[in-house]
Order: C-alpha cells, then structure tokens, then sequence
C-alpha cells in the first residue's frame, strides 16, 4: 500500500510532523506558496494569515505536481489559523479536487491538524 503525507508548513512544525510520516514509510510533499503574503514575524504572520482564513482565503501555491492516483492513503496536514484551515491549505485542497476530482472517492484520506501556538 503506497502512502503519503501531503502538507503546509508556516512555522516548522508541519516539518517536524512531515519526518514522523517519512520514518514511518510515507511519500512526503510539501506544498510552497507562489509568494509570501502572509509576514515572517510570528505575530504579524498569525494576525494577518489568520483573518486571511477566516474568510476562507486561498493563497497562491505552486502546482501539486505529484500523482495522488498512485497512493492508497493520503494525509493532508495544515496548521489551523483562527480556527480554520490556513490559507495554502485551502488553495491546496482546491487544486487536489480540480486535478483529481472524484478519483479519490476509493482512497483512504485523512487530516492531520498542528497548530505552533499550543
């Protein structure tokens, strides 16, 4: 059964989470925004990126280009920002729907949620 973690990472922890996945026999792929909307400092970056979220923005991401048809198991990780889905993870999702549409209906899809405030 092939397998895969698919995820975003704004502070480093869905890194962290990415190396348990990848010990653990998974294909990693990280999804990177076109550019950075959102500041680097912390505070900024949670203030700005999570109003962003709140209304279920959509940040500019490179093309996912990794064949999902391939995996049996597919993890989608995201940092959640005010209570949502970060803003690349909304994008990311979308794209995933766009490019495979209804050919994940068979597959085992899960969510791993990691949050750098606690």
């Amino acid at each position: 059964m092939k397998k895969v973690f698919i995820y975003y990472s704004y502070t480093g922890n869905g890194d962290i989470v990415s190396k348990k996945y990848m010990d653990n026999g998974y294909d990693v792929y990280k999804v990177t925004t076109k550019k950075r909307p959102i500041p680097k400092s912390f505070f900024f970056g949670m203030l700005i990126g999570g109003m962003l979220s709140g209304m279920n923005h959509k940040s500019k991401i490179n093309d996912i280009d990794i064949n999902l048809d391939e995996y049996d198991k597919i993890i989608i990780g995201s940092p959640i920002w005010n209570s949502k889905l970060a803003c690349p993870t909304n994008a990311m999702l979308s794209q995933i729907e766009q490019k495979f549409n209804n050919k994940l209906a068979n597959k085992d899809v899960s969510f791993v949620l990691y949050s750098g405030s606690g």
